[in-house]
């Protein structure tokens, strides 16, 4: 196959036509600087009085679960029902607790009090919490006397050692029927029992069925809850949550695409409302318009770079472009692919493009199992993705079809063969290693 002429001259640093605007309403304004807490309180609009918990976290749920889960396994990767419930519950914990404040303007105090109840929340959303809640309540079924069996939980933050769960009954002068603790990374047993809170004269059940006004000892080592949750949990989990809620409240507030991670990138010639990332992996993107359109076979090519991270849970970006369906039969057999999407451990708008489904399985073969990102690939891996792009005009309109991909890999200062997945002038798709 012989190169392209873009490979034997540099191309030219002009601007390029930007592509069709994205199907969703609006255009997102460019990110605010996210590390200045007093100039972001200034700036920012009031939380408007009837907002509700997922309108006041943006895009909450990949917000929260894509950054939580680089963490460890919080949530599944394709977030099933269970998953959904427990991050609305997070948002609604968090929405509850603000009230009208945004997260910027809390005070050192305030923001340490809002850290501790959101760690309580993620144990109460926590995997293993409705297992506990549910033995608890066997157990209170078997209570003597005219006692109340309906069990309810209450979390206590225990400082610098973990979060303390009771088991209980309702009312001033609860029954407490299980407890259960859920320490954070590196710490040891809790110092004592908590107070349970809003109980004026708490009793306990006892191992021989009684209640008593006393608790029964504190043992040397509490029943831990097996919450579900990763080790580190209550530790970064929680900074990270708190973090991803701050960044989801100012997208919401300033209309603003905030990444969710702190990774800043670099853009040349490309338009706005292309220039979002995750805030993870990706680097530089640039557009490079050709001076002559003789070949035929594409009139720009983009071009991204970046370091190669695990995969993340599908961002849904995709339809940035419109359906294939809605091109007609210029659609027919066409997805929409991304040149650095999730597999990579970042996801952008930028270069997207159509081209047939054997096409995109080639690409995830690539990644899947030449770059084999999530075992072999060492970190500082840096990956460059240089794409074709044909512009087709259809009724009226440019759409970008991709024509080739070239990927070059470099671990550790050696160049890794370049891989080109490029389409033939027949429609059939192509690969090649190089050598």
């Amino acid at each position: 196959m012989e190169p392209h002429p873009s490979r034997l001259a540099p191309g030219p640093t002009v601007p390029v036509p930007s592509l069709p605007a994205p199907r969703t309403a609006g255009t997102a304004s460019a990110a605010p600087d996210l590390s200045d807490h007093a100039a972001l309180s200034r700036v920012l609009p009031p939380l408007p009085a009837k907002t509700t918990p997922n309108r006041r976290f943006r895009n909450y749920r990949k917000a929260l679960s894509i950054p939580l889960n680089r963490i460890g396994a919080f949530f599944t990767r394709d977030l099933n029902r269970q998953d959904k419930d427990r991050l609305l519950a997070l948002v609604r914990r968090a929405h509850t607790w603000l009230g009208q404040r945004r997260i910027v303007d809390l005070t050192p105090h305030e923001l340490t009090e809002f850290t501790g109840q959101m760690r309580r929340a993620l144990v109460e959303t926590a995997p293993g919490f409705p297992q506990l809640l549910a033995a608890a309540t066997a157990r209170a079924a078997g209570m003597r006397g005219a006692v109340s069996s309906l069990v309810v939980a209450t979390s206590v933050e225990v400082p610098n050692s973990g979060v303390w769960v009771f088991c209980h009954t309702r009312g001033s002068e609860p029954v407490v029927v299980a407890e259960a603790f859920v320490p954070r990374s590196g710490s040891g047993n809790p110092p004592a029992r908590p107070d349970l809170p809003d109980a004026r004269r708490p009793r306990w059940l006892h191992g021989d069925g009684s209640i008593l006004d006393n608790p029964p000892p504190l043992p040397d080592r509490p029943a831990l809850m097996t919450s579900g949750l990763p080790a580190e949990a209550l530790d970064e989990g929680v900074e990270v949550l708190v973090d991803q809620l701050r960044r989801a409240e100012i997208g919401y507030l300033t209309r603003a695409a905030v990444p969710f991670g702190s990774r800043r990138f670099t853009a040349t010639s490309v338009p706005a409302n292309e220039q979002r990332t995750l805030g993870y992996a990706i680097e530089h993107m640039e557009y490079r318009a050709r001076r002559s359109h003789d070949d035929g076979d594409f009139d720009r090519v983009a071009i991204i770079r970046g370091e190669v991270m695990p995969p993340i849970g599908r961002v849904g970006d995709e339809d940035f472009l419109p359906s294939p369906a809605l091109l007609g039969e210029y659609g027919r057999g066409m997805e929409r692919l991304h040149l650095w999407g999730s597999v990579l451990g970042d996801s952008t708008p930028f270069g997207q493009a159509y081209g047939p489904s054997d096409f995109n399985a080639k690409q995830l073969e690539f990644v899947e199992k030449y770059l084999k990102v999530s075992r072999v690939t060492p970190p500082g891996a840096e990956l460059r993705i240089t794409a074709y792009i044909k512009s087709v005009e259809i009724d009226g309109r440019e759409y970008p079809f991709l024509r080739e991909v070239e990927y070059d890999l470099t671990i550790d200062g050696r160049t890794v063969p370049t891989v080109i997945v490029w389409l033939t002038s027949a429609g059939d798709v192509r690969v090649r290693y190089g050598e």
